[in-house]
């Protein structure tokens, strides 16, 4: 299986860049990953560099495809953060969103922790979004806070479960599997690359590209020109070149 993959990661409007983004092929299958230090906390860059390596090399280790298998992966790789942070208490207040997949010819398997998400796109809809664990999207399920109103929220940026902080067993580790059939095109981005820009644009850029690195290109493009100087780092790794077999997708919502 070959995969076209793009991947980009900027600082933004801050001075440092917290953002983490990596990917690796072992055995057929692929590890993708995507992780955000989060904002506020000490740390956070060596936070989400050391969460995405260590699922990478935990993938290397054991490359399969399986919910189970991304499941403890990222549980081992939270309770090494919690490792780290007691071997080095000053440590402790680090932590990162984690973003995470691992595909072959056959399957898709989706694993998140706290507000940097998944795309999978089919038919020119959104086939697949990861929710958010964060205080905002607790709002839209409970029915307070319509969706559309979620980006630009005062409060968006309280997330809910994050990996670290020496508090592995307290995370919220989500997973699911989906059959690679009809993939147009895969993301995985922090929140300061989906907050400036929706769903549908992503969509139209995905349509009127050939490469992943084309569509990141004109993605990007729209996303540095809506940011400021108080603009979050943004992260954003893409794929595509998926097998097409005419399967179309339920689809869901655009924000």
């Amino acid at each position: 299986m070959k995969l076209d993959i793009a991947y980009t990661s900027s600082a933004g409007g801050r001075k440092s860049n917290q953002d983490s983004v990596g990917f690796t092929k072992k055995s057929g299958g692929y590890c993708l990953a995507v992780a955000d230090g989060v904002g506020g906390y000490s740390y956070g860059e060596y936070a989400s560099k050391l969460t995405v390596q260590h699922l990478k090399e935990l993938f290397v280790q054991q490359p399969v495809i399986s919910q189970n298998n991304l499941r403890q992966h990222i549980e081992r790789t939270a309770d090494f953060m919690g490792e780290v942070v007691q071997k080095n208490p000053e440590f402790r207040s680090m932590r990162t969103t984690l973003a995470a997949v691992y595909l072959n010819q056959e399957r898709i398997v989706t694993g998140y922790v706290g507000d940097s998400r998944i795309y999978i796109f089919r038919n020119s809809q959104v086939y697949f979004c990861s929710q958010d664990h964060s205080l905002v999207m607790e709002m839209v399920q409970r029915g307070e806070l319509p969706l559309e109103q979620l980006r630009g929220h005062p409060k968006r940026n309280v997330i809910t479960s994050s990996v670290g902080g020496g508090q592995p067993n307290h995370i919220d580790i989500e997973t699911h599997e989906i059959p690679l059939e009809s993939i147009d095109g895969l993301l995985l981005c922090s929140d300061g690359f989906w907050e400036l820009l929706s769903e549908r644009e992503m969509i139209n850029l995905l349509t009127k590209t050939s490469s992943a690195g084309q569509w990141l290109q004109e993605m990007e493009q729209r996303v540095g020109n809506r940011q400021t100087g108080r603009s979050d780092n943004y992260t954003c790794l893409a794929a595509r070149s998926f097998e097409n077999n005419g399967t179309r997708g339920s689809g869901l919502p655009c924000i």
